[in-house]
């Protein structure tokens, strides 16, 4: 038998040392629609080139009144809606801007 004290330390020196918590970083946006769609959103579609990020505007109000007054519609053409099987291309007569 042991005393108790010399048990105790025989016992806390089995016992494995806790593991830290990795840190968990967040992953960029683009990074997470590449990972979940396969598609890279910074790739320009028409020239393959990279594009970048200009602003990041979150209220759909402000959103709509800098699209007016930039000039595209400030509603998104129904066939961006794409789901599998669809046809990524706009359809016939859509106006795109260049690059």
């Amino acid at each position: 038998m042991f005393e108790p004290e010399k048990f105790v330390a025989r016992l806390a020196a089995l016992v494995r040392p806790p593991r830290l918590p990795r840190e968990r970083r967040p992953y960029p946006w683009a990074e997470l629609m590449r990972r979940a769609f396969v598609v890279d959103v910074l790739e320009c579609p028409r020239c393959q080139r990279p594009m970048r990020i200009l602003a990041a505007i979150h209220p759909r109000d402000t959103t709509g009144a800098i699209l007016e007054c930039v000039g595209p519609p400030a509603r998104s053409a129904p066939w961006l809606g794409l789901g599998p099987g669809s046809d990524p291309s706009p359809p016939a007569g859509a106006t795109l801007s260049p690059c």
